[in-house]
């Protein structure tokens, strides 16, 4: 087997710490008992940070005596020997003397030879020093060249004898037998592996990694909720069979709900693996529920780890974004549609709104589905938030331009989503208005001297509709100004494109400023 023992090499009292962790590990002369030979590399984990996180770097399971909770408390850079072919028996008996005698000694860990992670395959970048078998310590420079073996004077009086390997120095490991384990046996042996991601990370790189993932995931459940705003859920459309609605506008809202949800619960997933320093034993299991898409099994680990408990909705939509997920999403690729309606998604929210063939079915959907989504952001963000404090970063924080900072907040309880969109759709209304009753007011009112479009004045409050509801979609709007262009552009192209530029400057733009001569004498 393969096992680290690791150091704080500021807490080792010299700054010669590779003589005082080089006595430490032979005075005990456990190492002399191994039934073979063993290699012997050291050197510092070179960590490019100034806090240093030692749990990415252990394997945490029943060799572990690596206390990773201490992760902050490094002085300095982690100095580690790495033994190749020590027996597990030794090196425990080699821990626990450690432990007890010296103070910079931080534990034992195994090392995985085929792992993947880029962390854990630190142990290949050490120096491959020395072999030591019973009372013999093999050098692997050569005197003559280079120098003596640095530590020779205290294995003599530690009672080993040192001799040297010449050709070692300047051997491949498949030509040099000295250098060779059973695990490597050549340098290919030593090559870095890529491959998957492990799920133990540092807890710097954690934290704003978490960050960015929380605003995105805010962005997708609020995008779900302006989507089920834009469906019509009215009688007749039930009744027919014959829906009105764009096709789009249900799927979006569930994808991006389904999408945002399940984010927010691998964040938290994460946060707990972190907080509770899972073991070994537990980290597959953990790795597959991260890599899956089921909101269900997702929601029930966290509810078991931190003891929160949804009511009944909250659990229906959990499990009704799981449906759709895993069932609905891609049901229109393939010939066996299990579902009798052409439009699944929208018959899953009139399911979930236990509605369907009601009067009021439109409020009763959207208003369930915002106030529901908006318990589960709340109730999650609050353990995001506790859970951060407890592992001490701050990967709640969010960009304050964010539309994250509509689903998540800390206050006294749930915002309902839906009716959060409703506060915002007003307030653009109030806008308009304004302009409607003040628009001489409008500091820029004096520069709007460029004649209006000529719009049909019965299309104007369709229009203010989707610039409030449809901001992302105006159909009618664009199609009409396209309209519009084409005649001013044919007419007279130098003054349509002026125009443009007027408009473009006058209307929303508060970083423009308009200057004429009297403005500049002023």
């Amino acid at each position: 087997m393969i096992f680290a023992f690791i150091f704080d090499s500021g807490r080792l009292g010299s700054s010669f710490y590779g003589d005082v962790v080089f006595e430490a590990m032979l005075r005990g002369k456990e190492i002399m008992h191994n039934s073979s030979k063993m290699i012997v590399s050291l050197g510092d984990i070179i960590i490019n940070q100034r806090v240093i996180d030692i749990e990415p770097y252990v394997i945490k399971d029943e060799y572990c005596s690596v206390n990773v909770c201490r992760n902050l408390e490094f002085k300095d850079y982690p100095f580690c020997w790495v033994i190749e072919d020590i027996d597990s028996e030794i090196a425990r008996k080699l821990d626990i003397r450690l432990k007890e005698e010296l103070d910079g000694y931080l534990g034992l860990t195994r090392i995985d030879f085929k792992s993947t992670d880029l962390r854990k395959q630190f142990w290949k970048k050490l120096i491959r020093d020395f072999s030591i078998e019973n009372d013999t310590i093999i050098s692997f420079n050569d005197p003559n060249v280079t120098d003596t073996f640095r530590y020779s004077e205290s294995a003599v009086q530690l009672g080993y004898i040192v001799e040297y390997d010449k050709n070692a120095e300047y051997s491949l490991i498949e030509d040099c037998l000295s250098k060779q384990s059973t695990i490597v046996k050549k340098e290919q042996d030593l090559d870095v592996l890529s491959g998957k991601s492990d799920i133990d990370r540092d807890v710097m790189k954690l934290n704003f990694t978490l960050c960015r993932e929380l605003q995105v995931a805010g962005a997708l459940i609020w995008k779900s909720v302006t989507d089920i705003d834009k469906i019509k859920f009215s009688l007749s459309d039930l009744d027919n069979d014959n829906y009105t609605y764009l096709l789009e506008y249900p799927f979006m809202a569930l994808y991006h709900a389904s999408q945002g949800i399940e984010r927010v619960q691998k964040i938290i997933v994460e946060l707990i693996y972190k907080r509770d320093h899972i073991k070994q034993a537990e980290k597959a299991k953990v790795y597959e529920l991260l890599m899956s898409h089921n909101h269900n099994a997702l929601n029930t680990w966290i509810e078991e780890k931190v003891g929160i408990q949804f009511k009944n909705n909250n659990i229906k939509i959990i499990s009704l974004l799981q449906k759709f997920y895993n069932e609905i999403r891609y049901v229109r690729f393939s010939d066996s549609n299990k579902f009798n309606s052409n439009a699944p998604e929208f018959e899953l929210l009139l399911e979930f709104g236990d509605c369907k063939g009601q009067i009021g079915a439109d409020f009763i959907v959207k208003n369930l589905f915002g106030k529901t989504l908006g318990v589960i952001a709340y109730t999650y963000y609050k353990l995001i938030y506790d859970l951060c404090g407890q592992i001490n970063i701050y990967a709640y924080e969010l960009d304050s331009f964010s539309a994250a900072n509509f689903v998540f907040y800390l206050g006294d309880q749930a915002k309902n989503l839906y009716t959060e969109l409703k506060h915002m759709q007003m307030s653009k209304k109030e806008l308009l208005y304004w302009i409607m009753k003040n628009g001489k007011e409008y500091p820029k009112f004096a520069w709007a001297q460029a004649d209006a479009l000529e719009f049909d004045n019965e299309m104007i409050d369709e229009y203010m509709e989707e610039l409030i509801f449809n901001p992302d979609d105006g159909q009618k709007l664009i199609s009409d100004v396209n309209y519009l262009y084409d005649e001013l552009c044919a007419a007279n192209k130098f003054e349509w494109e002026h125009r443009n530029q007027l408009v473009d400057a006058v209307i929303g733009n508060p970083l423009a400023m308009i200057v004429d001569d009297d403005t500049f004498d002023d």
